[in-house]
């Protein structure tokens, strides 16, 4: 083995000496913990959550320097080092020693991973995973075990290690020097803003402000506070920052890539923002590391190749890959939600709590219908950005999904005082209005939207079936004429229209716009309801029947359905199941304005039995 000899004296991971290089980096005072060897977890100043698998980290440590002849995490100073530890993966082993092992280079990818529960959870665990990874025996990476302290096996694996540096000779190269023992005021606060990051980020991003006006040539500070700013939805200070590190300094590749990244999660639809990340994307394409790899799999996702996407980004370990395929998970039609969530997630274990990865983790949790985990996630974005006007409305909605109206009105409203005006929002409280029965008030926030946007198909339609619901068939029958007119291809311009039609008792004309609207959404409850009630109407009771039960299948909390299915079901002489109908309606909500023939029907029906010459 070439390189100068590596003495080792381990008495405590935190106050740990290179003895070759002189170098002493933990100082009286300080959080004890040499920065190169502190987890994610030291970093944060999170003591409840020291472990052994703290020390696992350390030991990972060793065991990549002692490898690669080099630590995983370095920088000229002690903040820079904690704020690579806690947003950055190493780089990876066998591409500096293509020499090692694969499973060599797995253990140490599990003992420097980012949360400590994905780590071996003690170190004679590693020690036994580091021997089968030298034998060629299949390794047993996060097998549970005792909870046994690193020191006991410290020598085991550093000599380990240091068996395999002599596979191949290489050169090493010594840390940078040390500065001096003092830190300055300014590397102070950047300390503490690294160790804030996650808990309280916009505080992070104010001390990082502080210690620029210290030193303003600290360009790994402001990439840092851009990030921290992008986080809490500041996205222009965050670009601000990112294009004064452009300027020229050796973060620049990094900065170049988050300001394209931040435009690509500005988009709409998924569709990429190409006049701002496409260009800076097409510069980093060819680049061997993990931004070209980031650029190439935007760019495949642009082109809507999702599998070269993909592919680009399968050993990616960084969280900004798993930022990029959240994004590509989100922008493919095809794209499985339940990936979006895992994406995401990894994201947010990388140490940054991204407001937009929150958002898009939400929006795939609502999308297999996890309304709680959606709130949650909804809740911890407005932590991170108060009042956001967006997540409001986003929230309100998987409220009034949840049945809670008065939530989902508190929501709407907040969302209206951040947007005054807007004919979204405006839509929005007028659905909830509608759900509350509110319907005047309903009428007067769809006629505001409508003002500001006339051709609003979905608005019209909602009009339309409150006004109906107010008794203003014509006035409802005018808005749903102009929806189908503007929209023809739109499922609720033609529902709406069949279910006002109904009620004027225009049946064979509401069974037409009615055939319309489930042949383009055939999964409609609501449409089916309608149909089915139409063909009651008509004596058509077999086909009222089918397309009744086809409705509380699918829906089977719509109490609508389920009376029209019980009249259907008196029709084809099927009573005892027709009350069993009656009777759920009236279960599902008392209030419904059904419940009370509902009643009636099952009285005469218990009259009917108790008389077989009686009945309706």
């Amino acid at each position: 083995m070439s390189g100068p000899k590596l003495d080792t004296f381990l008495a405590d991971f935190g106050l740990a000496k290179a003895v070759a290089t002189g170098s002493k980096l933990t100082r009286t005072g300080e959080a004890l913990g040499t920065p190169a060897y502190m987890s994610p977890e030291q970093a944060r100043g999170e003591v409840s959550s020291l472990t052994p698998a703290t020390d696992v980290w350390s030991l990972g440590v060793v065991l990549y320097e002692t490898l690669a002849g080099r630590r995983p995490f370095e920088s000229e100073t002690d903040a820079a080092v904690v704020g690579r530890i806690l947003l950055e993966e190493p780089a990876r082993l066998r591409r500096i020693r293509g020499d090692l092992p694969e499973a060599v280079e797995r253990v140490a990818r599990v003992c420097l991973s980012k949360r400590g529960r994905h780590r071996y959870r003690n170190a004679v665990l590693l020690r036994d995973d580091l021997d089968r990874a030298l034998r060629g025996v299949r390794i047993q990476a996060r097998a549970p075990g005792s909870r046994q302290p690193a020191v006991l096996v410290a020598g085991l694996v550093a000599a380990a290690a240091a068996a395999l540096v002599g596979l191949r000779p290489r050169a090493t190269e010594s840390p940078p020097a040390a500065r001096a023992m003092a830190p300055t005021r300014g590397e102070g606060l950047a300390h503490q803003a690294l160790a804030a990051r996650h808990d309280d980020p916009r505080r992070a991003a104010q001390r990082l402000a502080e210690a620029l006006r210290e030193d303003p040539t600290r360009e790994d500070w402001r990439l840092q506070r851009g990030l921290l700013l992008w986080a809490v939805g500041e996205n222009a200070a965050a670009r601000s920052e990112w294009e004064g590190v452009v300027a020229g300094s050796a973060e620049s590749l990094t900065a170049r890539t988050y300001l394209a990244l931040e435009a690509w999660s500005r988009s709409e639809q998924g569709k990429l923002r190409w006049d701002q990340a496409a260009p800076i994307f097409a510069e980093l394409k060819d680049l061997p590391d993990w931004h070209g790899r980031i650029a190439r799999a935007a760019l495949a996702g642009s082109r809507g190749d999702w599998r070269t996407a993909r592919e680009e980004l399968r050993d990616e370990p960084r969280w900004e890959g798993s930022l990029v395929r959240a994004l590509i998970e989100s922008s493919d039609p095809a794209g499985d939600p339940r990936e979006r969530i895992r994406a995401c997630s990894r994201t947010l274990e990388g140490g940054l709590p991204l407001a937009w990865a929150h958002a898009k983790r939400a929006k795939a949790h609502a999308d297999i219908g996890e309304e709680a985990e959606a709130l949650r996630d909804y809740d911890k974005v407005l932590s991170l950005v108060p009042g956001d006007p967006k997540t409001l409305c986003n929230r309100s909605v998987r409220w009034l999904k949840l049945g809670d109206r008065q939530r989902a009105l508190a929501d709407a409203e907040a969302a209206l005082r951040g947007l005054p005006g807007e004919p979204e929002v405006l839509r929005l409280r007028g659905q909830v209005f509608h759900e509350l029965d509110r319907l005047d008030e309903a009428v007067a926030d769809y006629t505001a939207a409508l003002r500001v946007r006339p051709a609003d198909t979905v608005a019209l339609c909602n009009r339309a079936s409150a006004r109906s619901g107010q008794g203003d068939l014509a006035g409802a029958l005018q808005d749903a004429d102009a929806a189908v007119r503007l929209d023809p291809s739109l499922a609720d311009a033609w529902g709406t229209r069949g279910a006002i039609r109904l009620a004027l008792g225009e049946t064979p004309e509401a069974l037409e716009d009615l055939d319309t609207a489930i042949r383009l959404r055939p999964d409609s409850a609501r449409f089916l309801s309608n149909r089915g009630g139409a063909h009651v109407r008509l004596g058509n009771y077999p086909a009222a029947a089918q397309d009744l039960r086809s409705a509380v299948l699918i829906e089977p909390g719509f109490p609508d359905a389920h009376y029209n299915l019980g009249v259907a079901l008196v029709a084809l002489g099927q009573r005892a199941a027709a009350r069993v109908e009656f009777a759920r309606c009236i279960e599902i909500d008392p209030r419904n304005r059904n419940v009370a023939n509902a009643r009636v029907w099952i009285s005469e029906l218990e009259t009917s039995e108790a008389d077989p010459a009686g009945g309706k």
